[in-house]
């Protein structure tokens, strides 16, 4: 960070928060990831848990419209489940509404030569194996 920033309170306060893990991705992790504490309330956990939602929405830059919430949460249990490598690809590319995020999934897909979401894993490994296997020169499967 410059001298010049330095001195910006807002960048310095998005490196800090970056820097120390409060960023839209921690405090989603941290969101998902909360248990009560020792000897906390069932209250303060509640409250605890809002304010790491709260932040997640904030640093996401998430309207406050049901459509917009809904299209987070859908898109993060999508990101999720799906396989790793296709969940990495469509976050690099910032895929940030639901629509796209399908768009840019199903392109992944097809160029991938995986035609089934549930058996991409199995699909993308056998791929690959048969790559690897062609390239040693050995018969393929």
């Amino acid at each position: 960070m410059s001298a010049e920033d330095a001195t910006d309170y807002r960048k310095l306060k998005q490196t800090l928060l970056q820097r120390f893990r409060y960023s839209e991705e921690g405090y989603r992790v941290k969101f998902r990831d909360a248990k009560p504490e020792n000897a906390e309330t069932a209250r303060q956990f509640a409250g605890r848990l809002l304010g790491y939602f709260e932040h997640w929405q904030e640093l996401a830059k998430t309207a406050k419209t049901y459509e917009a919430l809904r299209d987070k949460i859908v898109s993060e249990q999508f990101l999720r489940r799906c396989e790793e490598k296709l969940a990495i690809f469509l976050k690099e590319r910032g895929c940030d509404d639901l629509d796209t995020l399908a768009k840019t999934a199903d392109q992944y897909l097809e160029a991938q030569g995986i035609i089934n979401l549930a058996r991409g894993k199995e699909e993308l490994y056998n791929l690959l194996w048969r790559v690897e296997t062609d390239a040693d020169g050995h018969e393929s499967s």
